[in-house]
Protein backbone atom coordinates (compact mmCIF):
# COMPACT_ATOMS: atom_id res chain seq x y z
CA UNK A 1 0.00 0.00 0.00
CA UNK A 2 1.42 3.38 -1.06
CA UNK A 3 0.18 6.36 0.93
CA UNK A 4 0.14 9.73 -0.79
CA UNK A 5 1.42 12.78 1.05
CA UNK A 6 0.78 15.45 -1.56
CA UNK A 7 -1.11 15.76 -4.81
CA UNK A 8 0.13 16.42 -8.32
CA UNK A 9 0.15 19.81 -9.94
CA UNK A 10 -1.82 20.46 -13.08
CA UNK A 11 0.17 19.36 -16.11
CA UNK A 12 2.32 16.87 -14.22
CA UNK A 13 3.50 14.15 -16.67
CA UNK A 14 2.76 11.44 -14.09
CA UNK A 15 -0.95 12.28 -13.89
CA UNK A 16 -2.02 10.50 -17.13
CA UNK A 17 0.08 7.46 -16.22
CA UNK A 18 -1.51 7.17 -12.78
CA UNK A 19 -4.96 7.63 -14.29
CA UNK A 20 -4.33 4.72 -16.67
CA UNK A 21 -3.06 2.61 -13.78
CA UNK A 22 -6.24 3.25 -11.79
CA UNK A 23 -8.43 2.40 -14.77
CA UNK A 24 -6.51 -0.82 -15.35
CA UNK A 25 -6.87 -1.66 -11.66
CA UNK A 26 -10.66 -1.44 -11.94
CA UNK A 27 -10.71 -3.53 -15.11
CA UNK A 28 -8.55 -6.23 -13.52
CA UNK A 29 -10.87 -6.32 -10.50
CA UNK A 30 -13.85 -7.04 -12.74
CA UNK A 31 -11.94 -9.68 -14.69
CA UNK A 32 -10.70 -11.48 -11.57
CA UNK A 33 -13.75 -11.25 -9.32
CA UNK A 34 -16.55 -10.71 -11.75
CA UNK A 35 -16.89 -14.19 -13.22
CA UNK A 36 -20.55 -14.39 -12.23
CA UNK A 37 -21.46 -11.02 -13.71
CA UNK A 38 -21.53 -9.82 -17.28
CA UNK A 39 -23.72 -10.42 -20.30
CA UNK A 40 -23.02 -13.03 -22.94
CA UNK A 41 -23.50 -11.71 -26.46
CA UNK A 42 -23.52 -15.20 -27.95
CA UNK A 43 -23.53 -18.78 -26.67
CA UNK A 44 -19.86 -19.34 -27.55
CA UNK A 45 -18.59 -15.82 -26.94
CA UNK A 46 -17.10 -14.36 -23.75
CA UNK A 47 -19.09 -12.34 -21.26
CA UNK A 48 -18.88 -8.56 -21.32
CA UNK A 49 -18.70 -7.29 -17.76
CA UNK A 50 -17.96 -3.61 -18.32
CA UNK A 51 -17.04 -0.87 -20.77
CA UNK A 52 -14.55 1.69 -19.49
CA UNK A 53 -13.38 4.86 -21.18
CA UNK A 54 -11.70 7.60 -19.14
CA UNK A 55 -13.94 8.06 -16.08
CA UNK A 56 -17.15 6.78 -17.70
CA UNK A 57 -18.04 3.14 -17.12
CA UNK A 58 -20.94 0.83 -17.98
CA UNK A 59 -21.33 -2.37 -15.94
CA UNK A 60 -23.34 -5.33 -17.26
CA UNK A 61 -24.82 -7.91 -14.92
CA UNK A 62 -27.80 -10.10 -14.18
CA UNK A 63 -30.31 -9.11 -11.51
CA UNK A 64 -29.26 -11.69 -8.92
CA UNK A 65 -28.36 -10.25 -5.53
CA UNK A 66 -25.15 -12.28 -5.46
CA UNK A 67 -23.91 -10.47 -8.57
CA UNK A 68 -25.06 -7.12 -7.21
CA UNK A 69 -23.02 -7.69 -4.04
CA UNK A 70 -19.92 -8.51 -6.09
CA UNK A 71 -20.26 -5.28 -8.09
CA UNK A 72 -20.75 -3.22 -4.94
CA UNK A 73 -17.69 -4.81 -3.31
CA UNK A 74 -15.53 -4.16 -6.39
CA UNK A 75 -16.56 -0.51 -6.57
CA UNK A 76 -16.13 -0.08 -2.82
CA UNK A 77 -12.62 -1.54 -2.87
CA UNK A 78 -11.66 0.61 -5.85
CA UNK A 79 -12.81 3.78 -4.08
CA UNK A 80 -10.82 2.86 -0.97
CA UNK A 81 -7.69 2.02 -2.97
CA UNK A 82 -7.66 5.15 -5.10
CA UNK A 83 -9.54 7.70 -3.02
CA UNK A 84 -11.97 8.34 -5.86
CA UNK A 85 -15.72 8.62 -5.33
CA UNK A 86 -18.74 7.66 -7.40
CA UNK A 87 -20.72 10.58 -8.77
CA UNK A 88 -24.22 9.72 -7.56
CA UNK A 89 -25.75 12.38 -9.80
CA UNK A 90 -24.55 10.49 -12.88
CA UNK A 91 -25.15 6.99 -11.50
CA UNK A 92 -28.09 5.38 -13.29
CA UNK A 93 -29.36 1.85 -13.78
CA UNK A 94 -31.34 0.24 -16.60
CA UNK A 95 -33.28 -2.98 -16.04
CA UNK A 96 -34.45 -5.57 -18.52
CA UNK A 97 -38.13 -6.25 -19.06
CA UNK A 98 -37.98 -9.53 -17.12
CA UNK A 99 -36.88 -7.89 -13.85
CA UNK A 100 -39.75 -7.45 -11.41
CA UNK A 101 -40.68 -4.22 -9.67
CA UNK A 102 -39.64 -5.37 -6.18
CA UNK A 103 -36.24 -6.52 -7.43
CA UNK A 104 -35.71 -3.21 -9.22
CA UNK A 105 -36.40 -1.19 -6.09
CA UNK A 106 -34.13 -3.43 -4.03
CA UNK A 107 -31.19 -3.16 -6.41
CA UNK A 108 -31.65 0.61 -6.83
CA UNK A 109 -31.56 0.97 -3.06
CA UNK A 110 -28.30 -1.00 -2.84
CA UNK A 111 -26.52 1.41 -5.18
CA UNK A 112 -28.50 4.47 -4.07
CA UNK A 113 -29.25 5.33 -7.69
CA UNK A 114 -32.30 6.00 -9.82
CA UNK A 115 -33.75 3.82 -12.54
CA UNK A 116 -33.82 5.23 -16.08
CA UNK A 117 -35.09 3.94 -19.39
CA UNK A 118 -32.13 5.22 -21.40
CA UNK A 119 -28.91 7.22 -21.06
CA UNK A 120 -26.06 8.64 -23.12
CA UNK A 121 -22.61 7.06 -23.13
CA UNK A 122 -19.82 8.88 -25.01
CA UNK A 123 -22.45 10.73 -27.03
CA UNK A 124 -24.35 7.56 -28.01
CA UNK A 125 -27.85 6.89 -26.70
CA UNK A 126 -28.15 3.52 -24.93
CA UNK A 127 -31.65 2.09 -24.61
CA UNK A 128 -33.51 -1.20 -24.80
CA UNK A 129 -36.11 0.10 -27.23
CA UNK A 130 -35.79 0.57 -30.96
CA UNK A 131 -34.48 4.02 -31.80
CA UNK A 132 -36.63 6.20 -34.03
CA UNK A 133 -35.87 9.14 -36.27
CA UNK A 134 -36.65 11.66 -33.53
CA UNK A 135 -33.88 10.17 -31.37
CA UNK A 136 -31.32 11.33 -33.95
CA UNK A 137 -32.71 14.84 -34.35
CA UNK A 138 -29.73 16.11 -32.34
CA UNK A 139 -27.47 15.35 -35.34
CA UNK A 140 -29.45 17.76 -37.52
CA UNK A 141 -29.62 20.31 -34.71
CA UNK A 142 -25.83 20.08 -34.28
CA UNK A 143 -25.29 20.71 -37.99
CA UNK A 144 -27.67 23.68 -38.00
CA UNK A 145 -25.92 25.11 -34.94
CA UNK A 146 -22.55 24.96 -36.69
CA UNK A 147 -23.99 26.53 -39.82
CA UNK A 148 -25.43 29.34 -37.71
CA UNK A 149 -21.93 30.14 -36.42
CA UNK A 150 -20.23 29.92 -39.81
CA UNK A 151 -22.96 31.80 -41.66
CA UNK A 152 -21.78 35.20 -40.43
CA UNK A 153 -18.21 34.68 -41.66
CA UNK A 154 -16.72 35.20 -45.11
CA UNK A 155 -15.53 31.73 -46.09
CA UNK A 156 -14.13 30.77 -49.47
CA UNK A 157 -15.50 27.87 -51.48
CA UNK A 158 -12.49 25.75 -50.57
CA UNK A 159 -12.95 26.58 -46.90
CA UNK A 160 -16.62 25.61 -47.04
CA UNK A 161 -15.77 22.27 -48.63
CA UNK A 162 -13.14 21.61 -45.96
CA UNK A 163 -15.53 22.45 -43.13
CA UNK A 164 -18.33 20.37 -44.62
CA UNK A 165 -16.08 17.37 -45.16
CA UNK A 166 -14.17 17.45 -41.87
CA UNK A 167 -16.88 18.64 -39.48
CA UNK A 168 -20.45 18.47 -40.75
CA UNK A 169 -20.22 15.09 -42.48
CA UNK A 170 -17.86 13.43 -40.00
CA UNK A 171 -20.24 13.90 -37.05
CA UNK A 172 -23.12 11.80 -38.48
CA UNK A 173 -20.60 9.29 -39.84
CA UNK A 174 -19.33 8.73 -36.31
CA UNK A 175 -22.83 7.93 -35.08
CA UNK A 176 -23.47 5.72 -38.11
CA UNK A 177 -20.49 3.58 -37.14
CA UNK A 178 -22.04 2.84 -33.74
CA UNK A 179 -25.80 2.88 -34.30
CA UNK A 180 -28.42 2.62 -37.04
CA UNK A 181 -28.91 6.26 -38.01
CA UNK A 182 -31.99 6.63 -40.27
CA UNK A 183 -31.26 7.50 -43.88
CA UNK A 184 -33.68 10.45 -43.71
CA UNK A 185 -31.48 12.03 -41.06
CA UNK A 186 -28.35 11.56 -43.16
CA UNK A 187 -30.05 12.95 -46.26
CA UNK A 188 -31.07 16.03 -44.27
CA UNK A 189 -27.46 16.63 -43.20
CA UNK A 190 -26.29 16.22 -46.81
CA UNK A 191 -28.92 18.74 -47.88
CA UNK A 192 -27.62 21.25 -45.35
CA UNK A 193 -24.05 20.70 -46.54
CA UNK A 194 -24.97 21.29 -50.16
CA UNK A 195 -26.68 24.55 -49.30
CA UNK A 196 -23.74 25.63 -47.15
CA UNK A 197 -21.24 24.99 -49.96
CA UNK A 198 -23.11 26.74 -52.76
CA UNK A 199 -25.03 29.48 -50.96
CA UNK A 200 -23.64 32.99 -51.07
CA UNK A 201 -21.99 34.64 -48.08
CA UNK A 202 -25.08 36.77 -47.46
CA UNK A 203 -27.18 33.61 -47.05
CA UNK A 204 -28.99 33.82 -50.36
CA UNK A 205 -29.32 30.72 -52.52
CA UNK A 206 -26.55 30.12 -55.02
CA UNK A 207 -26.27 28.02 -58.14
CA UNK A 208 -25.04 24.44 -57.81
CA UNK A 209 -22.38 24.38 -60.51
CA UNK A 210 -21.36 20.76 -59.91
CA UNK A 211 -23.51 17.80 -58.89
CA UNK A 212 -23.13 16.33 -55.43
CA UNK A 213 -22.25 12.93 -56.87
CA UNK A 214 -19.28 14.44 -58.70
CA UNK A 215 -18.05 16.23 -55.57
CA UNK A 216 -18.09 12.94 -53.67
CA UNK A 217 -15.89 11.19 -56.22
CA UNK A 218 -12.15 10.76 -55.46
CA UNK A 219 -9.81 13.48 -56.63
CA UNK A 220 -8.22 11.03 -59.04
CA UNK A 221 -11.62 10.72 -60.75
CA UNK A 222 -12.25 14.45 -61.02
CA UNK A 223 -14.07 14.93 -57.71
CA UNK A 224 -13.13 16.57 -54.43
CA UNK A 225 -13.18 13.46 -52.25
CA UNK A 226 -16.08 14.55 -50.04
CA UNK A 227 -17.12 11.74 -47.72
CA UNK A 228 -20.89 11.80 -47.98
CA UNK A 229 -22.41 10.42 -44.77
CA UNK A 230 -25.37 8.97 -46.68
CA UNK A 231 -23.08 6.96 -48.99
CA UNK A 232 -20.93 5.73 -46.10
CA UNK A 233 -23.94 4.54 -44.09
CA UNK A 234 -24.13 1.19 -45.90
CA UNK A 235 -20.48 0.14 -45.36
CA UNK A 236 -20.55 1.38 -41.76
CA UNK A 237 -23.66 -0.67 -41.01
CA UNK A 238 -22.04 -3.71 -42.61
CA UNK A 239 -18.96 -3.23 -40.42
CA UNK A 240 -21.18 -2.87 -37.35
CA UNK A 241 -22.91 -6.17 -38.19
CA UNK A 242 -19.55 -7.84 -38.88
CA UNK A 243 -18.11 -6.72 -35.54
CA UNK A 244 -21.22 -7.97 -33.75
CA UNK A 245 -20.91 -11.32 -35.54
CA UNK A 246 -17.31 -11.73 -34.33
CA UNK A 247 -18.55 -12.40 -30.82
Amino acid sequence: MIEDRSGFRQGCPLSPFLFVMCSQLLSNAFLQRGNSIGVGISSNGPKVSHLLYANDIIIFSNAQMKSIKIIKDILGDFCRWTGQKINLQKLNIVFGKSVGTRRRKKISKVFNCKEVKEFNYLGIKVTLRRLSRTDFQFIIDKAMSMLGIWGNKLISLGGKITLANSVLLSYPSFHSSLSMVPKQTLYEVVKLCRKFIWNKNDGSAGMHYVSWELLCKPRSCGGLGINSCSKKAGPLRARLAWRYNQF
